[in-house]
């Protein structure tokens, strides 16, 4: 009867543990989108990059600290993914959305500059899933 009692608890604080988990991802995922789409500058600055557009001198010196925030997102989820603390439904989706900003050329390059600044695990990750840099403009 322990066992059984035992069993059923840790199932609960799994679930309880995924639960808080996918909530904190979500929090930090929901607050760099809000800190970028509020900005106007910033917002602008996300989908140029996005869309391989050439950036101005400005826009480049802001490239690295707004990339490394949103990687370091991207590799918490990882981490999390990895260790079983989120959902699997919740990482595919954010695989997703990070498969998109790999085909940018602006990340690319930053990524070949700064990635090594991340776990390798996580580069190891990067790096297989990168495509080919979009040219700019299109």
């Amino acid at each position: 009867m322990t066992l059984i009692y035992l069993a059923v608890q840790v199932r609960q604080s799994t679930r309880a543990v995924k639960a808080a988990n996918n909530q904190a991802q979500t929090d930090g995922h929901c607050a760099y989108l809000t800190a970028a789409f509020s900005d106007p500058v910033l917002c602008k600055i996300f989908n140029r990059i996005l869309r391989s557009e050439t950036l101005d001198a400005d826009e480049r010196e802001r490239l690295p600290p707004l990339l490394h925030c949103v990687f370091t997102q991207f590799e918490n989820g990882y981490r999390c993914h990895r260790e079983g603390l989120i959902d699997l439904a919740w990482w595919e989706k954010q695989a997703s959305t990070l498969g998109g900003w790999l085909q940018s050329s602006h990340v690319q390059d930053w990524w070949e500059r700064e990635g090594r600044v991340y776990p390798s695990d996580f580069r190891g990750y990067i790096d297989a899933r990168l495509g080919p840099p979009e040219a700019p403009g299109s």
